[in-house]
């Protein structure tokens, strides 16, 4: 580290009262060849100004609207390196200088890593283009595969067939709404007023009351995982209820009622309209 040393150099004929700065303790000074350096005792810490991040960038010392509105925020997210030299400091400069804590709750990602486990980084070589992505399986696929191996805490294991995870779930969601949307002339009769989704349907069947018992577990389920900050449970409870609840099993036995029971058509409309908005943080544009 760079550090500060302060050169006294006391003679009978000059006395020499300077800073040099070096990578490592000089052995002379290198202007006057003194060897009686004195490591300078008061060194501000580089961290210093980011301690005051949360409330200097809002105008503080001065009681700013801005900092009324945002200081102190809900959530800060970060990687675990930097949880004393950062966020613990964080903490203790709002307490000194602002008598409240900064935030509340504190997500800790993962390192995104190569299938070889290397860190990626620029001067490794090893990063993955999220632009080339985006342009061979698009933006939802990227967002529902990073999202589905972000585990708790745990580094990513990051390569290109990562994203296929999102491709192939995209172009399920594609096909089967596809089917569903068939059946279009009933939308507008099942619809609610303002956008406000599709009537709840009455079950005939078994398979009727199992789908749309699985359909508000998987509501609850995913409601804790996202408050408790799990969103690659939130999204893998999202993929096992629609691929496999809701394609393999449910739509299979509808195909077998939907010329003869609109009651069918109704279950099926009002499941895909809830199912897409639970899916759309995570995939906004097919779900829109």
């Amino acid at each position: 580290k760079t550090g500060s040393l302060k050169s006294k150099v006391k003679s009978q004929k000059s006395k020499v009262n300077g800073v040099i700065v070096a990578e490592k303790k000089p052995e002379r000074c290198p202007v006057c060849g003194s060897t009686d350096l004195v490591q300078e005792e008061d060194v501000l810490d580089t961290w210093f100004s980011s301690w005051l991040w949360p409330f200097s960038v809002f105008g503080w010392p001065e009681e700013t609207e801005e900092l009324k509105k945002f200081y102190p925020t809900d959530v800060l997210i970060t990687a675990p390196e930097i949880l004393f030299f950062w966020v613990a400091r964080m903490v203790m400069a709002g307490l000194e200088f602002k008598k409240e804590i900064p935030f509340h709750s504190v997500y800790i990602h993962g390192t995104v890593r190569d299938k070889t486990g290397r860190k990626m980084s620029k001067s490794f070589g090893n990063i993955i283009d999220p632009l080339n992505i985006i342009a061979e399986v698009g933006a939802d696929s990227l967002r529902f595969s990073l999202v589905s191996l972000t585990s708790f805490s745990q580094d990513i294991f990051l390569s290109e067939d990562s994203f296929l995870l999102g491709r192939n779930f995209a172009n399920k969601i594609w096909n089967a709404s596809r089917l569903i949307l068939e059946k279009g002339n009933v939308v507008a009769e099942l619809a609610l007023p303002n956008n406000k989704g599709i009537k709840s349907p009455k079950p005939a069947h078994l398979p009727d009351f199992w789908i749309l018992s699985r359909l508000y577990e998987v509501e609850t389920e995913i409601t804790r995982d996202l408050e408790s900050f799990r969103f690659n449970e939130a999204a893998g409870a999202l993929y096992q209820f629609f691929w496999h609840d809701f394609c393999d099993w449910y739509l299979e036995i509808a195909k077998f009622y939907l010329k003869k029971k609109k009651q069918t058509v109704s279950i099926l409309f009002y499941l895909l309209d809830n199912f897409l908005r639970l899916l759309h943080p995570f995939m906004p544009f097919i779900t829109e």
